[in-house]
């Protein structure tokens, strides 16, 4: 390898490095194109990634799939890494899941991702394995047939809504071209009958130098670098007489396309106009699109504002609305009106969505909104010059690909920022005005009406209709209504409060912190943070959650956080109090968990006090306001009326409801939106935050001992204490140990089957479990890939999760999936559990081991100290007494699970395990 790396001497100039970004790019004399960089953001990492200027749109109609079908094959095997070596020594580094790849339309890029930079050697076989995919991949025989099967397991897996919607829709949106028909996985005749021979030419067409980049991006000494690249990349011939790299044009249509396109799982009625147009990627370009975008956004979301604001008998119009631009292919891009709406709202929603953008089209934006928004995406854009260093690799990355593929400019972050700056200095709103009128005019329209099978849906001539009828008129965001509606915030805690002393003091040396009891039983950890300006948090916390309601209570506990915009401080109107949190720049939220609540106030040290004032009614006077909970409530039920009932959410229920029975789990259907009232939710409020002696308050940020004890004592000593001393209740899996094998069936689009193999153990929440179970995950889901799909071939992929539960139910759950032919279902459940009862039973080999705990044991990147970093520390600290900001605590932790344990918790699982085994067919 050492002599392919160096072997050519190349003599010809080097690349050059492009203004202000230190991105070096050079093309060689064959016509490979390559890019390296050195972020200094990477902490010893790098990223490196093959860029083909080639995908689904090359293809033929007999070879419909190969693009997708040919990515695979770089992943099987190749003249220096012959069969599975490439994967092989991912694994063997603990990578195997620093490797991937995706095909597009007109691109097909593979990458690695966070390879350490200091492992010299393999850094260099990364750039042999690209070497190889641009022109030596191997395309055995055995391999391509072996890979067959795998490619039409994904395509079973693809067959979801979006994809069948976008299937209708394609042949309108592009007119019939060679778009609508590319899918990019390709139809499963081609899949299973192409030739070899036939994928050997597709290969050796398109994979040339004049179509590739090299990109290398992370902690890399670029010219060192650069010196590999050139060497090695010059030895690939050029192609002799290559096929032109054309692009498809699609046809202008004069007349307006219309189509009705229908799903059973669709339960949104909508309504779609576009208009295609010629479109170059460029900065102005770009710039504009983002300009006019965000500013119809704005007069989207008072459009929406008004409309939810206005009399609730009339019913609202909306369950959505953009209009907005984007690219769409290479080449063009879409003008979109898009609007769901409520049933019967057809034409009025439609009406007053073309209405506002008349107005816009007649009229233009305001200077107001101009400016406003400009302003905004300014300092976005200087935020990322600030933030230049700190920028991951794949963000450089996709900026580079922009220029190889679309010719983009290469700029770095500052020159951005005065491209925009030359842009909007030249533009009047006259122009802008001119750019949308452009955007919604000319050929190439379409509309597309959406529903499920029954919905009766609007007509083309409707919809014209509406077009011609609609009468303008402005939807100009400006000064909220309520802005004027001013509010005292010393309501939020009465007139006098008595408090009560800190009665009992602990220094928490390690951490700089400070734990203080006070007299009405009431905990608080108090640390002086200065990491994010004079931002400060106040948290507080108590065992209990969800774990400890049933039934009706349950339901409205786990909608609890979701009518959070409902919750204020008695005394004060739903404007009022939103009013006081806008003004004083204050956020609340309050929050029932599985297994406890919460409540988190932010604010900025001016305004400290009133965040306690607001802590303490939030606590011993709360409101639900009940105009805004009926909102909340009516768009609640909208929303489950349109989201499908899928065989997924009926698989989640069975499963969910095997573990913990209807006490402890409900489906959401009509039941359980019918046992949702205000007056529960304010019962469960009530009986979740009542003693604050049962929770732990923590005080963070930019502000000194003194005056966050004199704080704490007044208003958090002033709470009621009832010494009810609650904890979470242990919440078990009711089926016990041993394995419960079911069958069930759904209604399933296209001929698809699953498996679904869900195991609980008995475990403590400790930081070394922690550790192990994500050892174990990474471990089986490798083992049962192997098994299940490169062996067996039946199915894509195989998804391994696993959550240790941090205190509720003392309780780990592994889950593993795969979805499969109906006719293997069975016997591939069959081969996950023997294998699975092998893997545990015989635990994992020293070799294993060793490899998995190099993937563990990879260099920790610096955490963000901030208040958030400290809230976590410190919650861990006293919940579980440890010190996880301690040097060494996440190495020292790692070092403590050795191949024993892990293989004694593997045996446990197996053993002692609560496992519901669940195949699920069509029925």
């Amino acid at each position: 390898m050492a002599f392919l790396l160096l072997a050519a001497s190349v003599n010809a100039q080097t690349g050059k490095v492009y203004p202000n970004t230190g991105i070096k790019k050079g093309v060689l004399k064959n016509g490979l194109t390559y890019y390296l960089y050195h972020n200094p953001g990477a902490q010893g990492k790098v990223n490196f990634y093959l860029v083909q200027d080639v995908g689904a749109i090359l293809e033929e109609d007999n070879q419909a799939g190969l693009a997708h079908f040919l990515e695979h094959m770089c992943f099987n095997g190749t003249q220096n890494f012959p069969g599975n070596a490439i994967m092989e020594k991912f694994s063997a580094k603990g990578l195997t899941y620093n490797i991937n790849a995706y095909t597009g339309i007109d691109q097909t890029v593979y990458h690695f991702t966070n390879i350490p930079s200091n492992d010299r050697a393999f850094c260099d076989e990364c750039i042999l394995i690209l070497y190889d995919w641009c022109h030596s991949i191997t395309l055995a025989p055995d391999r391509v047939e072996a890979e067959r099967p795998v490619i039409l397991e994904e395509m079973r897996t693809r067959n979801n809504l979006n994809f069948r919607l976008s299937e209708q829709a394609s042949p309108v949106l592009y007119n019939h071209s060679k778009f609508a028909d590319r899918n990019i996985i390709g139809p499963a005749e081609v899949i299973k009958n192409f030739t070899r021979d036939e994928l050997i030419d597709f290969y050796h067409a398109w994979y040339r130098t004049d179509l590739q980049a090299i990109v290398i991006v992370g902690d890399i000494d670029v010219i060192e670098t650069e010196e590999k690249v050139r060497n090695l990349f010059s030895t690939l011939p050029p192609k002799e007489n290559p096929k032109e790299r054309y692009h498809i044009s699609i046809p202008d249509n004069s007349e307006t396309y219309y189509k009705e396109i229908r799903d059973a799982n669709l339960k949104e009625q909508s309504v779609q106009i576009s208009f295609r147009h010629d479109y170059t990627e460029n900065t102005d370009n770009n710039f504009m699109g983002v300009l006019l975008n965000g500013m119809l956004q704005k007069r989207v979301a008072k459009l929406l504002k008004d409309d939810k604001d206005k009399d609730k008998n009339a019913g609202e119009k909306f369950v959505r609305l953009s209009l907005s631009f984007a690219p769409i292919q290479y080449g063009y891009g879409n003008y979109t009106i898009d609007v769901a709406y409520h049933e019967g709202k057809a034409e009025e929603a439609l009406q007053a969505a073309l209405g506002m953008q008349k107005d816009v089209l007649e009229n233009g934006f305001t200077e107001e909104e101009f400016t406003s928004f400009k302003e905004k995406l300014q300092e976005s854009l200087k935020n990322l010059v600030n933030a230049r260093n700190g920028l991951s690799n794949d963000y450089h990355f996709e900026n580079i690909k922009k220029n190889f593929i679309s010719k983009v400019d290469l700029l770095d972050e500052k020159s951005n920022l005065k491209a925009f700056q030359k842009l909007v200095d030249g533009l009047t709103l006259a122009d802008l005005q001119a750019e949308l009128n452009r955007w919604y005019s000319g050929p190439n329209k379409s509309i597309l009406v959406k529903g499920d099978l029954e919905d009766s849906l609007m007509t083309k001539q409707q919809v014209l209709d509406c077009e011609l009828n609609c009468k303008a008129f402005p939807v100009i965001p400006g000064k909220d209504d309520d802005d004027d509606q001013a509010a005292d915030e010393s309501q939020l805690a009465g007139d006098s409060l008595e408090g009560s002393e800190v009665v009992a003091s602990e220094k928490i040396a390690d951490l700089v912190a400070e734990k203080w009891t006070l007299a009405n039983g009431a905990t608080v950890v108090f640390k002086e943070c200065n990491f994010t300006a004079d931002g400060i948090v106040v948290y507080a916390t108590s065992p209990g959650g969800l774990s400890n309601l049933n039934g009706t209570d349950w339901v409205n506990g786990m909608v609890f956080t979701s009518f959070a915009p409902a919750y204020g401080v008695n005394g004060y109107s739903q404007e009022q109090f939103e009013n006081l949190l806008k003004t004083k720049q204050i956020q609340s939220q309050l929050k029932i968990g599985q297994r406890d609540e919460e409540v988190v106030v932010l604010c900025k040290y001016a305004e400290v006090e009133t965040a306690f004032q607001l802590l303490y009614g939030q606590f011993t006077s709360p409101e639900i306001y009940s105009e805004k909970f009926d909102k909340l409530y009516a768009d609640l039920g909208v929303s489950i009326k349109q989201t499908p009932v899928t065989y997924k959410t009926m698989l989640s229920d069975t499963i969910a409801l095997a573990r913990y029975g209807a006490d402890r789990y409900h489906p959401v259907d009509s039941s359980w939106f019918a046992a949702i009232s205000q007056e529960q939710l304010q019962k469960v409020y009530a009986d979740r935050f009542q003693d604050a002696g049962n929770f732990t308050f923590y005080i963070i940020g930019g502000i000194g001992s003194g005056k966050a004890k004199k704080l704490a004592e007044k208003y958090i000593g002033s709470l009621p204490t009832t010494g009810r001393n609650e904890t979470a209740t242990l919440i078990e899996n009711r089926l016990g140990p041993g394995r419960r094998k079911q069958t069930c069936h759904f209604d399933i689009p296209g001929n698809q089957a699953g498996v679904v193999y869900n195991l609980d153990m008995a475990a403590d929440f400790t930081f070394k479990n922690n550790i192990c179970f994500a050892m174990m995950k990474s471990y089986l889901q490798e083992q049962l890939h192997n098994e299940i799909r490169q062996k067996n071939r039946g199915t894509y992929g195989v998804q391994v999760s696993n959550r240790l539960e941090r205190a509720t139910s003392k309780n780990c759950n592994f889950e593993i999936r795969f979805e499969c032919d109906p006719e293997r279902a069975e016997e591939l459940d069959d081969i996950l559990h023997e294998s699975l009862v092998s893997i545990c039973e015989n635990g994992i080999s020293p070799e294993d081991f060793e490899v998995l705990r190099k993937k563990f044991d990879q260099p920790q990147g610096m955490p963000m100290k901030n208040n958030q970093y400290y809230l976590n520390i410190l919650k861990d600290y006293v919940e579980l007494g440890t010190n996880n900001d301690e040097k060494d605590f996440f190495k020292n932790t790692l070092d403590s699970v050795d191949r024993d344990y892990m293989n004694e918790m593997l045996k446990e699982l197996i053993a002692n395990a609560a496992i519901l085994d669940l195949v699920y067919m069509p029925r």
